[in-house]
């Protein structure tokens, strides 16, 4: 009874620490909100962070996700997805402030990716999504290295291997100017996925690519020349992300492209019409002669 006692008073430390951590915690839910845009802001951001912590609440974050199931280096689903995500800030050393991920569910298309220490509705525990903010760029803009390493677990909704888990942290990370930043990671991440957070069997990739928005960006389409695959169209992509890319972003559809074919036949089209208006032309002036 007395070690009953003992453990049952443990947890009740244990659970009134909590309470008073997070009664601790501010709070900031708009862009740059905590921490404005300026000359040191890092530094002066990383002095004003209270000993328990800064949380940032980002309403609604965005990520294009593609999943290749077969692992052949082509998608096989893609999903745009978007949901809230809580990020923990705290003074870090040598003048950085580390960051934790408390938080992150996002949904679209009957899918959810989870991430976070303090998430609810995981199948299975995951690691921690932690990761920095230190200086990297100098005045007048004094940009921010910002990174996560991320640990997930993607729930695909229904069927065989419902639900995949990274084993190497996907890592994102973005040039910020303040926080919470409206930032985007812009690349091409291929994440090997498995059935459980550690050990489980090999099921496909996640080919992580467009953006990850910490904010809502308008969003429309990307018209992009892949090596090997000629002109290919992204839906849902953000301007800033497709330029990124190097494509050529529209916000109502796709730019018509063609192939090379089609370029030789426009040109011979293009000269064809030339021809036919300088004979016409040429007989006009002789019927004025």
């Amino acid at each position: 009874m007395k070690s009953f006692l003992r453990n049952r008073g443990s947890c009740v430390l244990l659970m009134l620490a909590a309470v008073g951590y997070s009664a601790q915690v501010a709070s900031a839910t708009t862009i740059c909100g905590s921490c404005p845009t300026g000359l040191d802001w890092v530094a002066t951001c990383r002095a004003q962070v209270p000993a328990a912590g800064q949380e940032d609440l980002l309403d609604t974050t965005r990520v294009e996700v593609l999943i290749d199931t077969n692992m052949d280096g082509i998608s096989d689903t893609t999903v745009l997805m978007s949901g809230p995500m809580r990020v923990l800030r705290k003074q870090g050393p040598a003048g950085t402030m580390v960051t934790e991920i408390l938080s992150m569910k996002l949904s679209g298309e009957g899918m959810t990716l989870r991430a976070g220490s303090q998430i609810a509705g995981l199948q299975q525990p995951i690691l921690a999504t932690t990761g920095e903010i230190g200086v990297s760029g100098g005045p007048p803009d004094y940009f921010a290295q910002s990174f996560f390493d991320v640990f997930f677990e993607l729930d695909r909704g229904e069927g065989p291997n419902r639900y995949l888990y990274n084993h190497a942290p996907l890592k994102v990370q973005a040039s910020i100017t303040c926080a919470p930043p409206k930032a985007t990671f812009a690349g091409l991440v291929l994440v090997p996925l498995f059935t459980a957070p550690s050990g489980g069997t090999p099921a496909g990739q996640q080919i992580y690519r467009a953006y990850h928005s910490t904010f809502l960006e308008e969003v429309g389409f990307c018209t992009l020349n892949v090596e090997g695959k000629g002109k290919i169209c992204l839906t849902n992509t953000s301007a800033i992300n497709c330029q990124t890319m190097g494509g050529t972003w529209n916000l109502t559809t796709c730019i018509p492209t063609v192939s090379q074919w089609g370029l030789v036949v426009m040109a011979m089209l293009v000269l064809t019409a030339a021809t036919v208006v300088i004979m016409r032309r040429r007989a006009m002036v002789r019927g004025g002669l």
